[in-house]
């Protein structure tokens, strides 16, 4: 496994939810002709050339900063996802450590999410809303 000493870190804008995955650096570039909005695959196209529809870049060493082009490799979505759900599934706990239990989960498509939390996000919306 590549260690991640060996990760080149994106030191730019990285969304905490919106307009790009949660974690990623996010870029806008054109790369002939194609619009590119996150980091990694930015140094991907860069580096390699478009990438193939059907397929996205995946971070091999798992940091969704990293834009080491040695630390990306291109999957199918079928193929990320898989990969993705098997460390989700063992989780105990959401990023905010409230518990997975059968009250506090549900399933967005393939993403286990927390009641817990979606109230929370609920309530911050409603209160932005009302300090309009």
């Amino acid at each position: 496994m590549i260690g991640m000493q060996d990760c080149i870190e994106f030191d730019g804008y990285c969304p905490p939810s919106r307009g790009a995955p949660r974690g990623y650096g996010k870029v806008n570039r054109k790369v002939n002709g194609k619009k590119i909005t996150l980091a990694h695959r930015y140094a991907w196209t860069r580096s390699h050339g478009d990438i193939p529809d059907g397929l996205t870049v995946d971070h091999i060493c798992e940091n969704t900063r990293c834009v080491n082009v040695a630390h990306l490799q291109l999957l199918t979505q079928a193929e990320n996802i898989r990969k993705r759900r098997i460390p989700q599934r063992e989780a105990t706990a959401c990023r905010k450590g409230h518990e997975y239990t059968e009250e506090n989960t549900y399933w967005y498509g393939t993403e286990r999410r927390c009641r817990t939390c979606h109230r929370e996000r609920q309530q911050q919306y409603v209160q932005q809303k009302a300090g309009q």
